[in-house]
């Protein structure tokens, strides 16, 4: 069974996953190959890299959102993807991602 979840309102600003500081309270730090990779609750994670390393895992319990950049392709790659507690967006109806978002599933 799962552990509820303790829904804390969103932070102000976002945390860029390539800075090691937005990681400070990540017991390993800033994620890398075969890590299980939890975005907290309250937590307004952006994901401003190509391409992550390959994830065991990723949990979504805050917000992680793909940056938009002009020709900025972001390249997601995790056994598992987990959106429980939280909201993961690509753009949106108002704002349409407009580089190549590729998530790969490498699970067996």
């Amino acid at each position: 069974m799962l552990e509820a979840v303790e829904e804390v309102e969103l932070e102000e600003g976002q945390r860029l996953w390539s800075n090691p500081d937005s990681w400070a309270e990540r017991e390993g730090g800033m994620p890398v190959e075969g890590d299980e990779v939890e975005i907290m609750s309250g937590w307004n994670m952006l994901l401003d890299l190509n391409e992550t390393p390959y994830l065991k895992s990723l949990t979504v319990n805050g917000r992680l959102t793909f940056v938009q950049k002009e020709d900025f392709d972001i390249h997601l790659m995790a056994e598992t993807i987990f959106v429980r507690a939280g909201e993961f967006f690509i753009g949106s109806v108002e704002e349409p991602f407009m580089s190549q978002a590729t998530i790969t599933l490498m699970g067996e």
